[in-house]
C-alpha cells in the first residue's frame, strides 16, 4: 500500500494481482484508490479476471458523498462483449440516472440507452434501443419532458431489411401551444413514400395540415392540403396536387383566404404533355 498526506490532500492505493502460468492461463487484479481533499473525495475499485477464456472486469466509483456514483462493467464470454455502464448524479434537487448496455456477437448486436431525471413535478426520460442480426436492423426512440404544466412527448421507429427501410414518429406537446406531428416513410427498390401531417392549437388559432410524397421509377405525386382559423372572421385553406409521369405533368391549386367580410378563391390549373401546354 501506498499513501502521501498534506494539509490538503490525502490519497491511498492498493493493487492485489494473481497471476497463473499452465495450459489454463489464469489472472486475477484487484484495485482500490481513495483520495480526500478539501476539493474533492472520491474512491474508485477495480476488479478483473481472466480465466477459461473468458474476461470480465468491474468498476465502481462513488465521489463527493454518493453525490456521483457510477458503476461500469465489461465482460467477454461465449464469443460475445458486453458493456454495461449505471450512473446516478444528485444535483439542484434532481436525481440524473443514465443505463447503457452494449452486446455484439457472432449473430446480433444489441445497444440500449436510458437516462431519467427527476425534480418533484418535473420529468426528462428518454430511452433508445437498437438491435442489428439477420433480420436487418431496428431502432425505436422515446422521449418525454415534464416541467411544470407543459409535456412533450416523442416517440421514433426505424427498420431496415431486405425489403427496404421503414421509419415512422409522432411528436406531441402539450401547454398554451397544443402541438402534435406525426411522419411516415417508406422506401423500397420500387417506389419512397413519405408523409407528414401537422396539427396546432392555441386560443382561437388552428391549424392543420397534411402533406404526402409518393415517388416510383415513373412517377411523382405530391398533395398538400391546409386549413387554418382565426376565430371566426379569418380562416385560410389550401389544396395543392402535382403529378408528374413520364411526357405529362399536372397541377392544381387552390386557395381560400377569408378574412372579415371578404373572401379571396385562386384556383390554378396547369396540364403539359411533350410539345403541349395548357
Amino acid at each position: 500500500m501506498t499513501g502521501f498526506n498534506t494539509e490538503e490532500i490525502s490519497a491511498d492505493s492498493k493493487v492485489d494481482a494473481m497471476f497463473k502460468a499452465g495450459p489454463m492461463q489464469e489472472a486475477k487484479v484487484d484495485s482500490t484508490v481513495q483520495i480526500d481533499s478539501t476539493v474533492i473525495n472520491a474512491q474508485n475499485t477495480i476488479a478483473a479476471s481472466l480465466a477459461n477464456g473468458e474476461f470480465s472486469l468491474v468498476s465502481n466509483t462513488n465521489a463527493f458523498e454518493n453525490l456521483l456514483t457510477h458503476v461500469g462493467e465489461l465482460s467477454f464470454k461465449e464469443s460475445k462483449l458486453s458493456v454495461k455502464g449505471d450512473a446516478i448524479v444528485l444535483a439542484l434537487g434532481m436525481k440524473i440516472r443514465n443505463q447503457a448496455e452494449a452486446s455484439a456477437g457472432a449473430s446480433e448486436v444489441v445497444i440500449r440507452m436510458e437516462t431519467n431525471a427527476d425534480q418533484t413535478e418535473n420529468r426528462v426520460y428518454s430511452l433508445l434501443t437498437a438491435t442489428l442480426d439477420v433480420n436487418g436492423l431496428a431502432v425505436s426512440s422515446d422521449a418525454t419532458l415534464k416541467l411544470l404544466e407543459n409535456e412533450a412527448i416523442h416517440k421514433a421507429v426505424l427498420k431496415m431489411n431486405n425489403d427496404g427501410l421503414t421509419t415512422s414518429g409522432t411528436t406531441t406537446l402539450q401547454s398554451p401551444l397544443s402541438l402534435e406531428n406525426s411522419f411516415n416513410a417508406e422506401l423500397d427498390a420500387s417506389r419512397a413514400t413519405l408523409s407528414i401531417n401537422n396539427k396546432a392549437a392555441m386560443s382561437d388559432v388552428k391549424v392543420d395540415n397534411a402533406n404526402t410524397l409518393v415517388i416510383t421509377l415513373s412517377s411523382l405525386d405530391f398533395t398538400s392540403k391546409a386549413e387554418t382559423t382565426a376565430s371566426e372572421y379569418a380562416s385560410y385553406t389550401h389544396d395543392i396536387l402535382i403529378n408528374m409521369k413520364p411526357y405529362t405533368a399536372s397541377a392544381n391549386v387552390n386557395n381560400n383566404l377569408r378574412l372579415l367580410a371578404a373572401n379571396f378563391i385562386n384556383e390554378a390549373q396547369l396540364h403539359a404533355e411533350l410539345y403541349k401546354m395548357t
